[in-house]
């Protein structure tokens, strides 16, 4: 168990600290960009104006931070994880736990900071809606990007979210183990490019759920590549 910890140790030496800035900075952009959304400029309705693209900005920069901060620049750490000596498919979901954790993180302080904005900006409004949980409750429902940061009783949106997150994480933690042989692992930028798309798609849309499915089949595919791909030994 102790080796373990340590490899969950080295994963949070390497990037948690920017990881928790970056994900405090966009939830905080998020919020402010949701409450200054000027209700004019989407017919009367409290839009989120530019908070999706400050989201995904800090999506970007977070994934970022999480696939170059186990690759060991400026330090040792393929030295580290090899004294260790637990296996590479282990150490690997160890390293994908913990890029979980950060970008479950992320996703909790955004949705956070994005309902609040919209709370306080309906409160604010002339003539005042009368908010309540059923105003905010219609505004996310009419909303891709706040569904899917607040999916509430859409078991669908749930699980595609979920999948997405286990996707990017476990990406993430392939990128590091192919820098760790010296190769270069474009998966990223698949995970993070099908997740960025499906924050477009209207829940209702009639594609919805193909997104669904894609999800799963790419948590599926890089689930089944960080354990196939391991070398079976001790690193």
């Amino acid at each position: 168990m102790n080796k373990q910890l340590s490899v969950m140790g080295l994963a949070a030496r390497a990037s948690m600290v920017p990881v928790l800035i970056a994900s405090g900075l966009t939830a905080l952009a998020v919020g402010v960009l949701t409450y200054l959304e000027n209700p004019e400029n989407t017919g009367g309705a409290a839009g989120v104006g530019a908070a999706p693209l400050a989201a995904a900005v800090g999506y970007l920069m977070v994934m970022v931070m999480l696939c170059l901060g186990g690759c060991g620049f400026g330090s040792q750490t393929a030295y580290t994880v090899r004294r260790l000596r637990l296996r590479e498919e282990l150490v690997d979901l160890w390293w994908a736990a913990y890029h979980a954790a950060m970008l479950l993180v992320l996703w909790a302080l955004v949705a956070t900071a994005a309902l609040l904005g919209m709370q306080l900006k309906l409160q604010g409004l002339e003539p005042n809606w009368g908010v309540g949980p059923q105003s905010l409750m219609l505004l996310v429902y009419s909303d891709s990007f706040l569904h899917h940061l607040l999916p509430l009783a859409d078991a669908a949106v749930w699980v595609t979210d979920l999948a997405l997150l286990m996707a990017n994480a476990l990406a993430a933690a392939l990128f590091i183990r192919s820098q760790r042989r010296g190769r270069l692992c474009l998966w990223p930028l698949l995970t993070v490019g099908v997740t960025m798309f499906t924050f477009t798609v209207d829940v209702a849309d009639n594609a919805w759920m193909a997104m669904l499915l894609a999800a799963l089949a790419m948590a599926g595919c890089t689930l089944t590549l960080l354990l196939t791909g391991g070398e079976r030994r001790e690193v």
